[in-house]
């Protein structure tokens, strides 16, 4: 079965990744607040590795972290879709 595609998904992926600089009052509390419910800190070094330092990509962030490749899978999907819920997207 393959994966559903979400037509927000590059928009989210945009926003996060201007955050917050070029982001609006609405983006910018919807990925403050999607950080300040992320539980896990492997899962905000990995999005602040990836988006905000653009230090490689999220193969390249995961082994640097330690985490295998589910979940980081898991951890920036789970953030993204944070961020639309936040966003009202979802």
């Amino acid at each position: 079965m393959s994966k559903p595609q979400y037509s927000w998904w590059g928009y989210v992926k945009r926003v996060v990744e201007g955050y917050p600089a070029r982001c609006c009052a609405a983006e910018r509390e919807a990925v403050e607040k999607a950080r300040a419910a992320t539980q896990e800190p492997e899962v905000e070094r990995l999005i602040a590795w990836v988006y905000w330092e653009k230090r490689g990509n999220l193969t390249e962030a995961g082994a640097a972290l330690g985490l295998d490749r589910q979940a980081v899978r898991r951890g920036h999907g789970v953030f993204l879709r944070r961020v639309a819920r936040e966003m009202g997207l979802l």
